[in-house]
C-alpha cells in the first residue's frame, strides 16, 4: 500500500483534482489512428499552476483530456487511464507521477492510449511537456535527486519533484504500468541540460511495468532513465530530436526488443557539439565512479541512423562514455557516420567489451570506421539494409522492413548461456529487434495501431 504523504507547499498550486470543461459536441470522433473518441473534452490543469491529483482518479476513453501545466499525481493516489483514451497536451502540459503515486495506463494494440499535441494541424516536437515518473529505487547521486525539466522546492524525503530512496531504499518500487502507450510531439527545455523528455524515469523500480511504448517526434530524448532498476520491453522511438535511449545516474535495469528510426530532418540544433545519438550513456556528467554504475543491459535493439543526413548534428548510433558500464547484446546499429563518425563510440574506464554479438556499421557500405578492437564485431552488410530506411514522411513503413536481410539470424541465443541474467530476457536468437521469421515478432503486435509513422505536423 502506498503511504499517503503530505506534499510540501507549492506556490500557485491548484488544489482541485480536475478543472473540467465539456464541449457541446455529441458525435463520436474518429482519431487519426483509427480509434474512436467521444466529443466530450475535459481540460485538466491550468497553464500557470500546479494541479494536484490527490485521490484515485480514472480518465475514461469516452473523453478527450487536454493536459495543461504541471499535473502531479500525489503520493497515495492512482491515476488510471482506460484503453483508447486520448490525452492532448498544450502550454507546457506535463504529467508527473510522484514517489509513492501510481499510473495505470494499459492500452491494447488496437486501442492504444495516446498522448499527443492539442494542435489540430502543424504539430511539432515540443508542443507539450511529457510524462515523468519518479520512484524510490537506487541511483548514484543521492537519496533525494531533483528531476530535470521542472522547478522543485526544498529537497526532502517526501518532497515533490525528487526521486531516489528518500528514506528506505526500494529497488522493487512500483509506480504502476504503461502498456500500449504512444507519446507524440512531447519534450521541452526548461534551461540548458535541464529538459523534459517524452518519457522520463527517475529511480523507478522493478515493480513498475513498461512495455509497448512508442515515442514519436520527441523534442529531447525519447526515453531517459536517471538511475533506477525498472525493466522494459518493446520500445519504439521514431523521429526524435536528441537521443533515443539515454541512461544516467546508475540505471541498472534490463531492456529487450527496442528500436529507433531517425528522420533526417529532425535533430538537435543547440550546437554542432551536442549531437543526436541513438544510445547515449554516462555514469554521470563528471564520469565519476559513483556506485551503482550505470550498468543497464539492452538486448535485441535495432538503431537506424539518418542515412545520408547532416553528419554535423547527428552523432553516434551508440555513444557509451563517461565511465558507463552499460552493455548491448544481439543488436544492430547502422546508418550513422556520414562524415566518418563511428557507429559506436565508447570512452572511459569501462569502454571495452560493451557491445556483444552485435552488428555495427557506418553509413557507407563497406566503409567500416570502427574504433580499434571493434572490427571483429562487424559482420556482412549490404546496401539493401540502407534501402530499407523509410523516406521522410513515409506513412506505409512497417517494422518488418527493419529486418536486416544479411544478418537477421546471425546471432547466438544469449539467453541459453550465462551472458544474460535469467528472469527477464526472452529467447531471441537473432540480431536486432525483429526476426526474419515473422512469427518471432508476435510480441510487437504488428497488426495493431499502436505504432504509427506520420510526417511532422500531423
Amino acid at each position: 500500500m502506498k503511504n499517503r504523504l503530505q506534499l510540501l507547499a507549492f506556490s500557485a498550486v491548484t488544489s482541485v483534482v480536475l478543472a473540467a470543461t465539456f464541449s457541446s459536441c455529441k458525435k463520436e470522433e474518429i482519431a487519426q489512428d483509427g480509434s474512436i473518441h467521444a466529443a466530450a473534452v475535459v481540460t485538466v490543469g491550468t497553464c500557470s499552476a500546479n494541479t494536484l491529483i490527490s485521490t484515485n482518479t480514472t480518465w475514461s476513453s469516452a473523453n478527450t483530456y487536454v493536459l495543461r501545466g504541471k499535473v502531479r499525481v500525489q503520493p497515495g493516489a492512482t491515476l488510471t487511464i482506460q484503453a483508447g483514451t486520448r490525452i492532448q497536451g498544450e502550454c507546457d502540459g506535463t504529467l508527473i507521477v510522484e514517489r509513492d503515486a501510481d499510473i495505470v495506463a494499459i492500452g491494447t494494440s488496437t486501442a492504444p492510449i495516446v498522448f499527443t499535441s492539442n494542435k489540430t494541424t502543424a504539430k511539432v516536437p515540443g508542443d507539450w511537456g511529457g510524462i515523468i515518473i519518479l520512484g524510490r529505487a537506487q541511483n548514484n547521486q543521492g537519496a533525494n535527486v531533483a528531476i530535470e525539466g521542472i522547478t522543485v522546492g526544498t529537497a526532502g524525503n517526501n518532497a515533490p519533484g525528487y526521486h531516489g530512496p528518500g528514506g528506505a531504499l526500494n529497488n522493487a518500487d512500483n509506480s504502476g504500468r504503461l502498456s500500449y502507450v504512444r507519446i507524440e510531439y512531447a519534450g521541452q527545455a526548461l534551461s540548458a541540460n535541464n529538459e523534459i523528455n517524452a518519457l522520463t524515469l527517475g529511480s523507478v523500480g522493478t515493480g513498475t511495468t513498461l512495455d509497448h511504448i512508442q515515442v514519436l517526434y520527441g523534442n529531447d530524448d525519447s526515453f531517459e532513465w536517471f538511475g533506477g532498476t525498472v525493466n522494459a520491453s518493446y520500445l519504439y522511438s521514431y523521429g526524435t530530436v536528441d537521443d533515443d535511449f539515454d541512461t544516467d545516474f546508475g540505471y541498472s535495469g534490463r531492456v529487450q526488443f527496442a528500436a529507433a528510426v531517425r528522420v533526417p530532418s529532425q535533430f538537435d540544433v543547440v550546437s554542432a557539439s551536442n549531437n543526436s545519438n541513438g544510445f547515449e550513456s554516462d555514469n554521470d556528467a563528471a564520469g565519476s565512479s559513483l556506485t551503482p554504475l550505470t550498468s543497464a543491459i539492452f538486448a535485441n535493439v535495432t538503431v537506424v541512423g539518418p542515412t545520408g543526413a547532416d553528419g554535423v548534428y547527428f552523432g553516434s548510433g551508440a555513444l557509451l562514455r563517461r565511465n558507463t558500464a552499460q552493455k548491448i547484446y544481439n543488436s544492430v546499429v547502422f546508418g550513422y557516420g556520414k562524415t566518418g563518425t563511428a557507429a559506436v563510440n565508447a570512452t572511459g574506464a569501462n569502454a571495452s567489451a560493451q557491445v556483444i554479438s552485435s552488428t555495427l556499421q557506418n553509413y557507407a557500405p563497406g566503409a567500416t570506421t570502427i574504433p580499434t578492437g571493434w572490427a571483429g564485431l562487424v559482420s556482412s552488410y549490404t546496401s539493401a539494409v540502407v534501402a530499407s530506411e523509410p523516406a521522410t514522411g513515409t506513412t506505409s513503413f512497417t517494422v518488418n522492413s527493419l529486418v536486416p536481410p544479411t544478418f537477421a539470424v546471425d546471432a547466438t541465443d544469449l539467453t541459453t548461456t550465462t551472458a544474460l541474467p535469467s528472469g527477464f530476457f526472452a529467447s531471441a536468437p537473432y540480431r536486432g529487434a525483429f526476426s526474419a521469421t515473422t512469427a518471432n515478432n508476435a510480441g510487437w503486435n504488428l497488426a495493431g495501431t499502436w505504432l504509427r509513422f506520420p510526417t511532422v505536423g500531423n
